[in-house]
């Protein structure tokens, strides 16, 4: 299968770990490290995607967390980064590889289902090679 062809339902890890906007960037952090990720969407209480919280964005905090809330350092999550499952990783291979990562959601943006992120799609690609 090409590139052009691999669905991102292929390439997605559907165990997606996420905070609330209640959340402290400390727990935010525990959890990252926990499951070895890098980011985390926060999800309002209705189960509404509401934005992303990086590891990058983590770092940039770290001088001062306290008990600062996630909300405060989350960043939006744009309409282009969030892709159903069945977009082709041609379709959105240069999104990808510039910003590591793309939320999966079937119902407009409002549930998150997956995330693919660029080692997903490295890892993909090295088994489908190797076999």
């Amino acid at each position: 299968m090409s590139v052009d062809q691999i669905p991102l339902s292929v390439l997605a890890v559907t165990s997606v770990r996420s905070v609330g906007p209640e959340d402290t960037i400390r727990r935010a952090e525990a959890l990252m490290t926990d499951f070895n990720v890098d980011q985390l969407p926060v999800i309002e209480p209705d189960d509404r995607l509401c934005g992303v919280v990086t590891r990058r964005r983590l770092c940039m905090e770290r001088a001062d967390w306290g008990e600062i809330l996630v909300s405060e350092i989350a960043e939006e999550m744009p309409p282009s980064r969030v892709r159903h499952s069945d977009t082709t990783l041609g379709d959105v291979f240069e999104l990808l590889f510039a910003h590591d990562f793309l939320l999966v959601s079937d119902d407009q943006g409002h549930t998150v289902t997956a995330v693919v992120t660029i080692n997903d799609v490295a890892r993909y690609l090295y088994e489908d090679r190797g076999r």
